[in-house]
């Protein structure tokens, strides 16, 4: 009889609660598990019977790293199939806000989750040691990028100002005006920030995803999706099909759902999935950054997603700039009254975001009366996890169980960002 022992190794800095587990017969790995241990979020649940305004700002408590991107894809969904009119002014604050909330999210793993690895040191203290002056421009970063999503969102974690129909409140000139100010200052420290980064070794290993998928509307860089594209390849997956064209299985170590494309493959999403599908959309100034450093797509070693992030940072701050500086005051319109559709009238609506993570899938079924009778959400993490798994196994199974393999994996699943909380979420299943 073979003995499979178990030995669990607890993830680190990462947002969440979950664990590594190497099974081994004689020391030698023969599978890896990613726990998820992350006690169910019941919010599919707790939208039921919800109009939508409340549904939008319910969601948003989620994550209190990504809850705008939680409520914008909320709020798309509900406009789209309601034919509900977002003025020009309240689309481009809520992008804004959104792009403030990738700032910020990028800002914290960058530099207080993941580089520590990059430098070779445990934990951010250390790394401020090495560099203070780097890490004290940083905290200005990370502060502006917090008191941007107040002044856009109404505060800067589970934004409040995010309604179908637009916005609740539009930001004074004068609000606007110091964040401008500050943000001219803040953008030639980024540069330097990045040139640090850009520069230093990244080689902690092999972490290739040939799969990867990013959302597309033809005219930006990934935002709100009309849909979900393959990188490199000729496919594109309407947002009507893409929840039924996954392949779903749930683990029994795993609180989270994994999520497979129908060959069975895993797939990335995220930074280096939009990075290498939309780099031409890019801000110029944010193309001609990333060529000085050689780091032109494609992109395909998670360990490199570091890159992917420092360009987005950039990119956001440079539209967030021209934002503020061309905003003007106005007037919101009131909030739409949503009229019940009748009998026969349900609708389902759909839309999808690209959180900071990637692709955020929103679906929600509609009674006659306008409320929430069903819901799927979709998180990024919950689509990376298949691709975590694989690549550990890629790696480990085989080799001895080593503190230096477990440290391997740990680093490479920082280096996808995991939100784990937001990956686990609860669905009633229908019996048949």
């Amino acid at each position: 009889m073979i003995h499979i022992s178990e030995g669990y190794n607890t993830l680190t800095r990462v947002e969440g609660e979950g664990k590594i587990l190497l099974k081994t017969v004689n020391n030698k790995v023969v599978d890896v598990e990613i726990v998820i241990s992350e006690a169910p979020r019941f919010f599919e649940y707790l939208v039921l019977g919800k109009p939508v305004n409340m549904v939008v700002d319910a969601v948003s408590r989620i994550c209190g790293l990504c809850g705008s991107s939680y409520s914008l894809a909320a709020a798309t969904a509900f406009e789209a199939c309601l034919e509900v009119e977002v003025k020009k002014e309240a689309v481009e604050l809520r992008k804004a806000l959104h792009l403030a909330e990738r700032v910020k999210s990028h800002i914290i793993h960058i530099f207080l989750l993941n580089l520590p690895d990059y430098l070779g040191v445990p934990s951010i203290l250390e790394a401020q040691e090495i560099h203070p002056v780097l890490l004290r421009e940083v905290f200005n970063i990370l502060s502006w990028s917090r008191r941007a999503m107040e002044v856009l969102g109404g505060r800067f974690h589970n934004v409040l100002n995010i309604r179908v129909g637009g916005v609740y409140r539009a930001p004074e000139r004068n609000e606007v005006a110091k964040l401008l100010k500050k943000l001219e200052k803040l953008i030639p420290e980024f540069e330097a920030i990045a040139d640090f980064v850009l520069s230093i070794d990244k080689s902690l290993g092999d972490a290739y995803v040939e799969k990867q998928l990013a959302l597309y509307n033809g005219n930006e860089y990934p935002h709100i999706g009309l849909e979900v594209r393959a990188v490199g390849e000729n496919l594109g997956i309407g947002l009507k099909d893409f929840e039924n064209y996954l392949k779903v299985e749930q683990k029994p170590w795993s609180n989270a759902l994994h999520y497979r494309l129908p060959s069975g493959e895993s797939y990335l999403v995220g930074p280096i999935a939009r990075y290498n599908l939309a780099f031409s959309y890019l801000q110029r100034e944010t193309r001609d950054l990333m060529k000085v450093y050689g780091w032109t797509p494609p992109i395909r070693n998670v360990f490199q997603s570091i890159v992917a992030r420092i360009a987005e940072v950039h990119d956001s701050l440079l539209r967030l700039r021209e934002f503020l500086e061309n905003y003007r005051e106005f007037d919101p319109k009131p909030t739409p009254q949503i009229q019940p559709m009748g009998i026969g009238g349900r609708r389902t609506c759909i839309a999808a975001i690209e959180a900071p993570r990637g692709i955020l899938y929103h679906r929600y079924d509609l009674d006659e009366n306008g409320r929430v009778v069903s819901c799927n959400i979709i998180a990024p993490t919950a689509q990376n996890l298949a691709a975590m798994e694989d690549l550990a196994k890629a790696k480990a199974v085989g080799e001895e169980a080593s503190r230096a393999l477990r440290e391997w994996i740990t680093r490479l699943i920082r280096s996808f960002d995991p939100c784990i909380s937001c990956s686990v979420h609860v669905v009633r299943l229908k019996q048949v």
